[in-house]
């Protein structure tokens, strides 16, 4: 790895006195120099192989999870072996094409005309740039003769397109892929149809996909199950400390609504037992007392009644306790499920 190649540079450099990391040179068995200097360019080489990983990868997940439903968990094990063109390849294209009707721009016409009459004696032609008389010919000899030449050259300009094309990098050049499945008994039909399913999903010939069905350890197995067992065993244990609690709010619930019914009535007592309180328990209606009371249980109405005087600072502190569940129930309730779960 670059780490491995850096703590060698280190080693080398700090055994040899005043040899720099830079001038050390670290090559493996195929004689690939691994301590390159350019960073980009190594820095390109791991991208690439972090890149080929990745496909690895993400392929032979996609083999699992196609077929993992059809035979169970971990009753499948795929290999990928893939190799990716990382080459840069340019193409030019060069094509000329007409521009309307198959015909180009007419860009210059050149045209040269030459007619010539019945003349007697003839008519002597000389060639351009030529004045000697070797050089003058007759055009014709006929006085009724007549001599006509026509030329035209028209040049025309067509469309030139030029198409620059790069492919890209990463493209896979090679694919391979061989797949076990848990079992002795996948007949030939059978694994024709895993290696054609396997082929057309990944996208490649059905000979480079090789399936082949045989036991696996037993102690594989041996431990996906007991993987499985603690992961139930854990969640019914979740489940059932979740009921407990529930359980322990309900009852302390009940019981603090069960408190609360007793310290009233004690305070209705005690309010009896003062005259100067009489007139205010008097505008309390009677049924509303006794549809309260009816709802304590005998056993607590008989401990009630056999309890002795209590002192005024018994008193307050349960007036106290009064005040904070009725008015402050949040902070009660609170306080409660601190004692359960200290409990």
């Amino acid at each position: 790895t670059k780490k491995n190649i850096k703590a060698i540079e280190a080693l080398v450099s700090r055994a040899v006195l005043g040899l720099k990391p830079e001038n050390i040179s670290i090559v493996d068995n195929n004689m690939n120099l691994l301590n390159v200097q350019d960073s980009t360019e190594a820095g390109v080489y791991d991208n690439n192989f972090e890149l080929q990983k990745q496909v690895k990868e993400a392929l032979e997940n996609q083999v699992t999870k196609l077929l993992e439903p059809v035979f169970g968990k971990g009753n499948v094990k795929s290999a990928v072996n893939v190799k990716l063109n990382f080459d840069k390849q340019f193409t030019e294209i060069v094509r000329f094409e007409p521009v309307v009707d198959d015909q180009g721009i007419a860009v210059s016409i050149n045209e040269l005309k030459e007619e010539v009459t019945g003349q007697a004696g003839g008519v002597t032609y000389q060639a351009q740039g030529v004045t000697d008389e070797a050089s003058q010919y007759p055009v014709t000899q006929d006085e009724n003769g007549s001599y006509k030449r026509t030329e035209s050259t028209t040049n025309y300009e067509v469309n030139q397109i030029k198409e620059q094309i790069e492919k890209a990098q990463g493209k896979i050049e090679e694919l391979t892929l061989s797949v076990i499945i848990n079992s002795d008994v996948l007949s030939d039909e059978r694994i024709s149809q895993i290696q054609n399913i396997l082929a057309k999903g990944l996208g490649v010939d059905t000979e480079n996909v090789v399936v082949l069905g045989m036991s696996f350890d037993g102690q594989q197995q041996e431990q996906a199950q007991v993987e499985q067992l603690k992961a139930e065993a854990q969640a019914k244990e979740r489940n059932e400390r979740i009921f407990n609690y529930l359980r322990l709010a309900l009852i302390a619930l009940g019981g603090l609504l069960v408190f609360i019914m007793i310290l009233r009535y004690i305070q209705r007592i005690q309010v009896l037992a003062n005259p100067q309180e009489l007139e205010v328990l008097e505008e309390v209606p009677v049924e509303e007392e006794e549809e309260e009371l009816g709802k304590l249980p005998d056993v607590f109405m008989q401990q009630i009644m056999e309890m002795p005087e209590e002192s005024k600072e018994q008193i307050a502190q349960k007036q106290q306790i009064e005040y904070l569940i009725e008015n402050k129930p949040d902070l009660v309730a609170q306080q409660i499920r601190d004692w359960i779960n200290e409990s």
